[in-house]
C-alpha cells in the first residue's frame, strides 16, 4: 500500500513539474502582475491597503522592467506610479529577484496636486505553478520626496503572454 502511495505521489509531482515551467524567466516575454497588500508609513505608523498592478517585459533571463500603478486606501488615500528594474536568478520554479526603481507619488495624482518623486528598493520571489502563471511575495522600501518612508508588502500574482 505504501508503495502505491509513493508511486501516486511521484506521478502527481511529475505531472505537475511537466505542466509547470518558468515562462516569466524566459527572455522576450510580457507579463501582467496584479498585486494586493499593505503599505505602512514608517514615520507615523499609518497603514494603507495597497491594490494595483503592473505591466512588465522580460529583456533577458535575468532582467525585466515593470511599469506599475498602486492605489493606497486609508485615512488619506494616495496613488503611485513607478517604473522599476528587476534582476533575478531563475531556480527552477522559484524566481527570487531584487527591485530598484522610481516614480511619482501623490494624494491625488490625477489632479496634479502635491506630486512628489519616489524611490523604491526591495526584493521578492515568485513561484511559477502552471504554464505562464505565477504567485509570489514582494517587500519594498519606498522613500517619498526625501521626507517620508514607506514599507510595502504585497502578494503578487499574474500571467505571462
Amino acid at each position: 500500500m505504501r508503495r502505491i502511495i509513493r508511486i501516486g505521489v511521484l506521478v502527481i509531482v511529475g505531472v505537475w513539474m511537466a505542466l509547470a515551467t518558468t515562462p516569466i524567466a524566459e527572455a522576450g516575454g510580457w507579463y501582467l502582475r496584479p498585486r494586493l497588500g499593505v503599505t505602512v508609513n514608517v514615520d507615523d505608523n499609518d497603514a494603507f491597503f495597497a491594490a494595483g498592478g503592473g505591466l512588465g517585459y522580460r529583456w533577458s533571463t535575468f532582467f525585466s522592467g515593470e511599469l506599475a500603478y498602486t492605489h493606497l486606501f486609508g485615512d488619506d488615500d494616495a496613488e503611485q506610479i513607478d517604473f522599476s528594474f528587476r534582476g533575478g536568478l531563475p531556480l527552477g520554479f522559484l524566481y527570487p529577484y531584487g527591485i530598484i526603481g522610481g516614480g511619482i507619488f501623490s494624494p491625488d495624482l490625477f489632479d496634479g496636486n502635491d506630486i512628489d518623486g519616489m524611490f523604491r528598493v526591495g526584493a521578492g520571489a515568485t513561484l511559477e505553478f502552471l504554464y505562464q502563471t505565477f504567485f509570489g511575495l514582494e517587500v519594498s522600501y519606498i522613500n517619498v520626496g526625501g521626507d517620508s518612508s514607506l514599507i510595502e508588502t504585497v502578494v503578487v500574482f499574474g500571467v505571462g503572454f
